[in-house]
């Protein structure tokens, strides 16, 4: 099964992330931050990063996203915001990826995760 890295600093909105893909069946590790969220890259069975764009610290989700790709080359990313603009940078990644506006649902949120994991 496919092992996931959720980013997200609000509290709730990350529990409720994590809860919803682990009753999915996912194995899920998580992180409020993207600069924390660096230090689990060099985990060998990632297979998937769900992350916000707008998060605190040094790096944004974008840059963990960059992070994550040169750690684990086509590793798919599910970015997450509230902000259009936001997810239009993000796009100019390269695939897989999938972009989700907040608020999503997360039939959506699923959706894209297994979408996304039958690539890895």
């Amino acid at each position: 099964m496919t092992c996931i890295l959720v980013v997200e600093d609000e509290s709730d909105i990350r529990e409720m992330l994590v809860e919803v893909l682990r009753d999915e069946g996912f194995q899920i590790i998580e992180a409020a931050t993207a600069d924390a969220a660096v230090e689990l890259l060099d985990l060998a069975t990632l297979g998937l990063v769900v992350t916000d764009i707008n998060l605190p610290g040094r790096r944004d989700g974008i840059d963990l996203a960059l992070a994550a790709r040169r750690a684990h080359p086509g590793i798919p990313v599910v970015f997450m915001s509230g902000k259009p603009m936001k997810l239009a940078q993000a796009q100019t990644l390269s695939n897989p990826a999938a972009f989700l506006q907040k608020p999503f649902s997360f039939r959506a949120l699923v959706g894209a995760v297994e979408r996304l994991s039958e690539i890895t």
